[in-house]
């Protein structure tokens, strides 16, 4: 092996850099983009809740505060509960 490199050691293996330097700017990196996915769960939560809120303000607007909005929560709500119930735990 003209490599330099020892038997035990794969062809493409490199010695990992150890200077202050490179560790930062991989560290930073690193940073930079568990930041960087971190704001965009932020900002996809923020924009489920405020859809959230805009369809329970239209569903509201529609149907109204009384009866009809009262069975329509419910008639959407039971099926859910009775799944989380019954097979939610069985998973």
């Amino acid at each position: 092996m003209t490599s330099g490199l020892t038997p035990t050691q794969p062809e493409g293996w490199h010695r990992p850099r150890h200077s202050g330097a490179a560790a930062s700017v991989e560290g930073d990196t690193e940073g930079a983009n568990l930041a960087r996915s971190g704001a965009s769960m932020a900002a996809g939560t923020l924009v489920s809740r405020i859809l959230g809120m805009v369809r329970g303000v239209l569903v509201t607007g529609v149907l109204g505060a009384g009866l009809t909005g009262s069975a329509f929560g419910v008639a959407n709500t039971l099926p859910n509960n009775f799944y989380l119930l019954i097979a939610g735990g069985v998973l």
